[in-house]
């Protein structure tokens, strides 16, 4: 049987082979529709599943983003081995990290206003996040406006107003971070500063020094909850882009 193409992929079980309680039956890869729709790449998009009560949920766009799906590309192995690693993530540590995200994003968000004074989706996005750091629910208002600010940022043609939304795209998506010790759910946690940071940087030329000055005022600002959150999680490897520089830079900073 060749690949599955088009909507066909989106409705092939994901089989989950991993310890009994996780072994909940197949998960469908309709959530991963907007993700499609958007033309991302799994790796480019947030994860926006709500996080569960009880049991850990499995990371099906971490998943995907492993098994390379992009939109338009065949769909997954049908066999795939998730292995997870449960944490505790209160509801006060989303707060706080909703806070911190959403201070970090506020920063930036004149680079995107100036070059679509129009476009109010990624502002929408930071006004629902602190909606949600004032009343603790995650409502659809909530994961709508971060998709939204998502979008904003592929449409604008400007490279600092394209990374100032997506700091208030990932601030808006913080507070789905999963109770899972993985790399991706630790991008909930570098997001919003890193993408801050590099927006700031290119705004001023590429300059490094602009944006690592960026990232240490959210170093500085991040509250304790925030540094604790990132102690649960899988340690940052150096990568070789800039945004990989500012992601280790920022995950080292924080569990000091």
């Amino acid at each position: 049987m060749g690949p599955a193409t088009g909507a066909e992929h989106l409705q092939r079980p994901l089989v989950v082979a991993g310890p009994p309680h996780l072994q909940r039956g197949p998960l469908h890869l309709g959530l991963l529709a907007p993700v499609l729709r958007a033309g991302l790449t799994v790796d480019q998009a947030v994860d926006l599943s709500e996080p569960p009560a009880h049991a850990p949920s499995l990371e099906l766009l971490g998943v995907a983003a492993r098994g390379g799906l992009r939109a338009g590309a065949g769909g997954l192995d049908d066999r795939q081995d998730v292995r997870v690693n449960q944490v505790t993530i209160s509801e006060e540590d989303r707060r706080q990290l909703g806070l911190w995200a959403a201070d970090c994003a506020e920063r930036v968000l004149p680079l995107f206003e100036a070059k679509a004074p129009d476009d109010t989706r990624p502002r929408e996005a930071l006004e629902a996040l602190r909606a949600f750091t004032h009343t603790g629910k995650r409502t659809a208002r909530l994961r709508a406006a971060s998709w939204a600010g998502l979008k904003a940022a592929g449409e604008v043609d400007d490279p600092p107003a394209a990374s100032a939304a997506r700091a208030a795209c990932y601030a808006a998506a913080a507070p789905y971070i999963h109770a899972l010790a993985t790399p991706h759910q630790a991008k909930h946690i570098h997001g919003p500063a890193i993408y801050a940071a590099l927006a700031r940087e290119l705004s001023a030329g590429e300059d490094a020094a602009v944006g690592d000055e960026e990232l240490r005022w959210a170093i500085g600002h991040a509250p304790p909850e925030v540094r604790a959150l990132i102690r649960l999680m899988p340690a940052c490897e150096p990568g070789r882009s800039r945004l990989a520089a500012l992601r280790h830079h920022l995950d080292s900073a924080l569990r000091r």
